[in-house]
Formats: C-alpha cells, structure tokens, sequence
C-alpha cells in the first residue's frame, strides 16, 4: 500500500532536516511526528497535514480576509495566533478565521502533543 504523498514528505524532511527543524517548522513535536509516520497518531491528522502541506509542498489557499491566496502555513499560524485586535487586519483575521472552510479549531489544550 502507498503512503499519502503528505506522509512522504513529512518522512523525507525528518531524514534530511532532522527531527528539531521538522517540529519547528510544523509546530508538533517529535511524538507527535512519530506517531503519524508509525500511524499510531491518536487523533484525526488533517491538522498536521495541513502543517507538513504548508511548510514543505507550498499549499495555498483562498483566504477571505486579503481577498487572495495565501500559504497554508501562514493561514494556520493565523488560526493559532491569539487574541489580538493591535491592527484592522488582525481584528479581521480573528473575526473571520473561524466561519472559514479552511478553519481547523485546536483540540481544548491543543492538539501539539
């Protein structure tokens, strides 16, 4: 059986960058790197999909707040930001990030084990 081309990827970066520059990169850390590449990950990996998709296969989005695409690991640095209205745009961002179909909610807690 062929692995998603996601995983792959994820595989290859953790061989050539090496464990520290992959948890940086997709904000999960090592176990949670693990566990998906041994699928044993315990939760639903669309969001480190998304992750690993944004940092290393340059997915974009519609954002419907700048009215154009925009990286994928940028719209879940977005989501993940807290509260903060210092700008027009970051109170827009967090107005509109949740009713949007790109949105992935974290798990309370969250979901970077």
């Amino acid at each position: 059986m062929t692995e998603p081309a996601w995983i792959t990827t994820l595989r290859d970066a953790v061989r050539r960058e090496g464990y520290e520059t992959v948890e940086r990169k997709i904000e999960y850390s090592r176990t949670s790197i693990d566990a998906v590449l041994k699928g044993t990950y315990g939760a639903s990996t669309d969001r480190v999909q998304a992750s690993v998709e944004g940092a290393y296969r340059t997915a974009q989005v519609r954002c419907p707040v700048i009215g154009d695409m925009l990286g994928r690991e940028i719209c879940i640095q977005e989501q993940r930001r807290r509260f903060g209205a210092d700008t027009e745009l970051r109170a827009r961002f967090r107005r509109t990030c949740p009713t949007c179909a790109h949105f992935m909610p974290q798990k309370k807690g969250g979901d970077n084990a």
